[in-house]
């Protein structure tokens, strides 16, 4: 089986971009929740592993902010 290096970032990396770009003001469930739904399944390993993408949690992030802002993100590409 061919081995691949670890992809993503860690959940203590992703809580501080969250922090850095919310606010220290969300509950730790909240962040999680963020995170969660960054979180990509590696189909090279067949699916075995999954990671949190930076790329996703920046676009989550986003969407938020512009949900919060009473801004639509749809049909941005």
């Amino acid at each position: 089986m061919k081995h691949y290096p670890r992809s993503g970032i860690s959940e203590e990396g992703a809580a501080e971009i969250v922090h850095s770009e919310l606010g220290l003001g969300l509950s730790q469930t909240k962040i999680q929740r963020l995170i969660a739904k960054s979180r990509i399944t590696d189909l090279r390993n067949g699916g075995q592993h999954s990671y949190v993408s930076a790329r996703r949690l920046f676009w989550v992030i986003r969407e938020l902010q512009a949900v919060a802002n009473g801004k639509s993100t749809e049909g941005l590409c």
